[in-house]
């Protein structure tokens, strides 16, 4: 699980909540592990999954009414009065259509969606033998409300508490009626006591004053603006001691230690629904014919031999000649399982309409010159099922290190970055149809650089693993064979803009790291094309050497037209290439300009734009 993800959505909810509170001016401050993050961490705790936030009593009634009129249908409001399967005495804020849960408990029925905790901020007893009563309550009303929560989970009641599994036997009405009247004694108005508390219990013997929490400053917490109380180092050593010391190496880990549920996309009702029923199809291959009629037969006989019979094959024609659809056609009559896209059309757009069409629960994408080993299919559902992957990576890098484990997009394109990088070929992954629907996962129309959709496939991740599977095609390819000159000058240009549109959408450092690598490669695809592209790199500096140097020890030497330019020409060779000004540049007459900067590439794109007019291209490296 990559817990960054869960942060940021978990953030995303924060900000709804403050901006609630803001518009009805409901008090409400930063608590628990989520105050020691914003003073020790300027925001998460980094190994902590959760987010605290604190209401005094009257205005948590408030809160309580209005966020669900305001929020509408983005949040569920859970209290065990809104939620019968509920475990809390408090108030959760459940993103709807997220799940998080351990793989253990989601098999009690109830929503485990990315939540935010609110707790009440309720009067204390003044006494000690108050105090004590007043907790004794809290715990018997959790009993209440824990019980099936508990059962499910096989906790060990000890001592008094083991009428909990007694009360198991009294009806969820019952127990709920039970829990109200022990409430209502216990929701005391803070304005009333001289010392405060909250009701988790974690914390209620900390006796609050009003003095620590009525004086309310902002705080930063991963770069928003969020209440916190003015006292907070007295409130944070009542409840952790030295609390700027980290703990130890070993304890810093998230609250689920067993195999976790998360999903930005599913609920937690969508993912059991799932899981009870087995689909009539597990593997939709989506089948693209090209005209290779020595591969094809050696292709679909490989497909044939699947041990995995649950699957459909799905051909779409895409520059198929006479003997290849001859071929298709005996295969279709003779196997119930192939079949012809329903509308077929050529190039990526009928990989929309096929995707969409298709019965499997994954799909698996080949082209006519692929093969498959026997129990690939297989392996990678059952894989995929059992880890509950968005995806399975047939490309792993032998040196990458990898432990037996989920990733998330972001940790696998770290991992690899060093060993080759992640695989460009569609027939290296074995994909969750709905994971590609959700996040609309589509290839560009007309593409034929499908950069940008990989870079979003792995954004988008959240749950992936490799397999060490190798097949006959070669992946990563990165000149594209056949194309004009003008026609790969275009489909770079298309390429480049969807680059910089997915830059703008994932701000986010490790997602930027992933867009430039993603750049570099489309730069070098236009070296490795050829004579007829004629490419003028602007910049003679250390970043242009890195890059060719860099260039010429995986491809050899460029074989596109190449020259250097700079404002003003010192030299007139840079790497044996010649070198021109830039008021020299319409002369030459480029198909790309290429940026050999990003911390000026603005200033550069424009000296370029004055001397040119509208540069159709500029790639910055």
């Amino acid at each position: 699980m990559d817990i960054r993800r869960l942060h940021e959505a978990q953030l995303d909810t924060l900000k709804d909540i403050a901006a609630v509170c803001e518009k009805y001016h409901i008090r409400y401050a930063l608590y628990c592990g989520t105050l020691l993050g914003a003073v020790r961490h300027k925001g998460f705790i980094p190994w902590d999954d959760d987010i605290d936030v604190v209401i005094p009593l009257p205005d948590y009634y408030t809160f309580q009414d209005v966020f669900p009129r305001e929020m509408g249908e983005k949040y569920l409001t859970e209290t065990y009065h809104s939620v019968p399967k509920s475990n809390i005495l408090w108030t959760k804020i459940n993103r709807r259509h997220t799940t998080y849960v351990s793989e253990k408990m989601l098999g009690h029925e109830m929503d485990w969606g990315i939540s935010v905790d609110i707790y009440p901020m309720i009067g204390a007893a003044d006494s000690a033998l108050g105090l004590a009563w007043q907790k004794f309550l809290i715990q018997t009303a959790k009993v209440m409300v824990w019980t099936e929560f508990e059962r499910h989970a096989g906790t060990k009641y000890r001592g008094w508490q083991k009428i909990g599994y007694l009360t198991y036997a009294l009806p969820r009405g019952f127990r709920h009626w039970v829990a109200d009247r022990i409430m209502s004694r216990v929701m005391i108005d803070p304005g009333k006591t001289r010392r405060i508390s909250t009701i988790d219990g974690a914390h209620f013997d900390a006796k609050y004053t009003h003095e620590m929490w009525d004086t309310m400053i902002t705080g930063d917490f991963e770069g928003e603006s969020f209440r916190m109380p003015a006292e907070y180092d007295t409130i944070l050593r009542i409840m952790y001691g030295e609390y700027m010391t980290l703990p130890p190496e070993e304890e810093r880990i998230v609250h689920f230690k067993d195999h976790i549920v998360f999903s930005l996309y599913q609920d937690s009702d969508e993912i059991r629904a799932e899981r009870k029923t087995e689909p009539a199809v597990r593997t939709s291959v989506l089948l693209r014919i090209h005209n290779n009629i020595d591969s094809l037969k050696a292709c679909l006989d490989s497909i044939l031999a699947q041990s995995q019979k649950e699957m459909e094959v799905i051909l779409v024609e895409d520059g198929a000649g006479v003997e290849c659809l001859e071929l298709c056609r005996e295969y279709t009559a003779k196997y119930p399982c192939i079949t012809w896209a329903e509308q077929p059309q050529n190039g990526q757009e009928s990989r929309h309409h096929v995707l969409d069409t298709a019965k499997g629960r994954y799909v698996y994408f080949m082209d006519s010159q692929d093969t498959v080993t026997p129990d690939l299919f297989e392996k990678c559902y059952q894989t995929c099922e059992e880890r509950h992957l968005d995806f399975a990576v047939l490309h792993v890098p032998e040196t990458s290190g990898m432990e037996d484990r989920n990733y998330s997009g972001a940790e696998y394109w770290e991992l690899v970055h060093g060993h080759g990088g992640i695989s460009y070929e569609p027939g290296e992954y074995y994909i969750r149809k709905d994971f590609l629907q959700k996040n609309c996962l589509y290839f560009r129309e007309g593409s034929r650089i499908e950069d940008d959709w990989f870079l979003r496939l792995y954004i988008h991740g959240q749950n992936l693993y490799g397999i060490p599977e190798k097949r006959s095609s070669v992946s990563g390819e990165i000149c594209v064979q056949g194309m004009p000159a003008g026609d790969l000058r275009d489909e770079i240009i298309r390429t480049h803009d969807a680059l910089q549109k997915i830059g703008k959408e994932y701000p986010q450092t490790e997602f930027q790291k992933m867009t430039g690598d993603v750049m570099v490669r489309n730069v070098e695809r236009i070296l490795c094309y050829g004579e007829d592209m004629k490419v003028v790199i602007y910049g003679t500096g250390i970043v242009s050497k890195r890059f060719l140097d860099r260039y010429r020890q995986k491809y050899g030497k460029p074989r596109a037209n190449l020259i250097f330019m700079n404002t003003k020409v010192t030299e007139n060779t840079f790497e044996e290439y010649p070198v021109i000004a830039l008021d020299q540049i319409r002369d030459y007459h480029p198909d790309v300009v290429i940026i050999a900067s990003t911390r000026y590439k603005d200033e550069m794109i424009q000296s370029v734009h004055q001397v040119l007019g509208q540069v159709r291209y500029c790639c910055v490296y």
